[in-house]
């Protein structure tokens, strides 16, 4: 969301939608520009999903040449995926695909990965993902209960951390105003704004206390 004007009017920028809507399976699935691949048909296909992927994605990057092609890859780094050497696997992978995306300027691809799995795997394993790939956002949502009910969360449903924006053709990355984003998720929009901490308040029953010597001299006992 960008900054408000002077009247403190919010911004209506971004595409609408209605979520109590459903779209036709069959309106999808007859959609040409639309193609889906499950992971359990590269499962039957044998051999390594990564490599199987990675040749559906240079075939696809290969036809394509006036529309933009966009690429989702769910949940890399769940079980499924999981060999016996994963960590290597899934950096070679990721090396990989990011040339296929370079040498294609049409093609974008968006991956996620459930991060807390991979940290089981190798703490340091996130690290060296972070460096392959041009933009980083972790998406933090509010399940935790303590979160749920804390005041200055109450109006958002999760947090957006910033690790790393794209730096192509420049010197350094764009740095926004603000780090610290929130999300809140509504029926025809999903909002993203600046994570503003409300002042702090203070307790009207809280009661203050000092302490002086008394005058005079000698050894004598704090007045409290």
């Amino acid at each position: 969301m960008p900054k408000v004007d002077s009247v403190q009017r919010g911004s209506h920028a971004g595409v609408s939608y209605n979520l109590s809507k459903k779209v036709d399976k069959e309106q999808v699935e007859n959609y040409k520009k639309i193609r889906f691949f499950s992971f359990m048909d590269f499962k039957r296909r044998g051999n390594s999903p990564f490599k199987l992927i990675l040749d559906d994605v240079q075939k696809l990057a290969s036809e394509n040449s006036e529309n933009m092609l966009r690429i989702c890859i769910n949940s890399i780094g769940s079980p499924v995926w999981y060999t016996e050497n994963f960590s290597e696997d899934i950096l070679n992978f990721l090396a990989r695909l990011k040339a296929i995306v370079r040498c294609n300027e049409n093609v974008v691809c968006l991956l996620t990965m459930p991060l807390n799995l991979l940290n089981l795997i190798d703490d340091q394993l996130i690290y060296r993902i972070r460096k392959l790939v041009d933009i980083n956002v972790n998406l933090e949502s509010f399940d935790d209960v303590d979160k749920q009910t804390n005041a200055v969360f109450k109006q958002y449903h999760g947090l957006l951390h910033l690790k790393k924006l794209q730096s192509l053709t420049a010197l350094q990355s764009h740095k926004p105003d603000s780090f610290d984003l929130a999300f809140k998720l509504k029926s025809h929009r999903f909002v993203i704004e600046k994570l503003h901490l409300p002042p702090e308040l203070q307790d009207t029953n809280e009661q203050t206390m000092s302490c002086a010597t008394t005058g005079g001299g000698g050894n004598k006992a704090l007045d409290f």
